[in-house]
């Protein structure tokens, strides 16, 4: 016979259920870091919006600036008399600081590079023919991603493995048809405003416009008579942020009267289609999420005030006149493969299940779909690395045999 005392015992402790009391805690805390979360999300959305400066902060982190130390190529392995530090002031006056990079001429390559000057010194020995671009030489322009300067480990393996990249496509086209000579390679890059050793912004953080008006004096260096490059000879590259900044560029000589050519190509790595696009998905804020997805409403109000927006997709691709390379890593955390697809629809179409199973031949590394003359005369080419992270891209060999190849067809 089960007495009530024995009942009560038997619901309670014994049955192993929690005391209602510690639920009632338990949920009470639950909602309050709901609250704290909230209210935190809250604080950070206005902020954004009401401290424009605080936006661009997060978008271009330039003061997230290393390395430290001297910047001159040198004092970061690359020979004396194939490298130099250049410098150009925009139209509203802030000074750039770049590097020039260039192959070794046939003659001395696999030869023992002078030795290193003194760190700091940006002495070079070499005269300026060097450094002035013949006319079947290929001319690569690189624009960065954020945070960081030129500087940084992955983009100097990157400058080395793309000019590597440059010569064998010079090589490849030199033997397939009747181009006379093979040419060396010319990096350029330079730091945007606030970044590296270059000047500061006059707004005191950089900014869209700023950054445009930073490419810009950058390609108007690589034309002048100092460099002597033609419009022609020129590859634009641009990684993460600096798709935006390489886009914006080409499509904005697109449609200038004023300049009849354009460049031979544009290599966009990681792009985005536009960063309120790509900031709702950033991985460690992800606001798209929190704020209940992408189109939300709270999601697109947040979107309308977002002063650093780089429409890629929008404004940038849809006029691009010059053959155009997509690469995208599947497993790029930072900025998501989907991107770059989104920007090859724009052009092409939507990347449908056939377009799926093309895979590079010989490799599994990836998918590249290729589109020969589909607007404008424009021929468009995108990779998507398999295993490709955000900034690793240059280590795959598949990048860099897209590149050769891809370049090869360009000359």
């Amino acid at each position: 016979m089960v007495t009530k005392a024995n009942h009560r015992q038997g619901t309670g402790a014994s049955s192993g259920r929690p005391p209602r009391g510690l639920i009632a805690r338990a949920a009470i805390g639950t909602i309050r870091l709901a609250l704290v979360i909230i209210a935190l999300l809250v604080a950070l959305v206005a902020a954004l919006v009401l401290v424009p400066s605080l936006q661009r902060g997060l978008v271009y982190m330039h003061w997230v600036n290393f390395p430290f130390g001297d910047l001159d190529p040198v004092a970061f392995g690359f020979r004396d008399d194939t490298s130099r530090s250049f410098s150009v002031t925009t139209a509203d006056n802030v000074k750039l600081h770049g590097w020039h990079l260039v192959s070794a001429p046939a003659a001395s390559t696999g030869l023992r590079a002078k030795a290193p000057l003194a760190r700091g010194s940006g002495a070079n020995t070499t005269d300026e023919a060097t450094f002035t671009v013949g006319p079947h030489d290929t001319v690569l322009v690189y624009y960065h991603g954020n945070a960081g300067n030129i500087a940084v480990r992955h983009r100097r393996h990157f400058y080395r493995a793309a000019m590597a990249a440059a010569d064998r496509a010079a090589r490849m086209a030199s033997t397939s048809s009747a181009t006379t000579g093979v040419g060396r390679v010319h990096l350029l890059t330079a730091d945007y405003r606030g970044f590296g050793r270059s000047g500061k912004a006059p707004s005191g953080s950089p900014d869209e416009l700023g950054l445009r008006a930073d490419a810009r004096a950058v390609w108007s260096y690589v034309v002048s008579p100092t460099v002597g490059a033609r419009a022609d000879q020129v590859v634009v590259i641009g990684h993460s942020l600096g798709t935006g900044v390489a886009a914006n560029l080409l499509s904005a000589r697109s449609d200038d009267p004023k300049s009849p050519q354009n460049a031979r190509g544009l290599i966009l790595l990681a792009p985005y289609t536009s960063i309120p696009d790509a900031a709702l998905e950033y991985p460690y804020v992800p606001l798209g999420k929190l704020l209940g997805g992408r189109t939300s409403p709270a999601a697109l109000w947040l979107r309308s005030h977002v002063t650093e927006k780089w429409e890629t997709q929008a404004q940038a691709v849809p006029h691009i006149r010059c053959p155009l390379l997509l690469v995208h890593g599947a497993r790029d955390g930072v900025v998501h493969a989907h991107h770059s697809r989104a920007l090859w629809a724009q052009i092409v179409g939507p990347v449908d299940e056939e377009d799926e199973k093309r895979t590079v031949v010989g490799r599994t590394e990836g998918v590249v779909l290729d589109a020969r003359h589909v607007a404008h005369g424009q021929g468009v080419t995108l990779a998507e690395i398999t295993h490709g992270g955000h900034d690793d891209l240059h280590e795959f060999a598949v990048v860099r045999d897209v590149m050769a190849h891809w370049l090869a067809q360009q000359l």
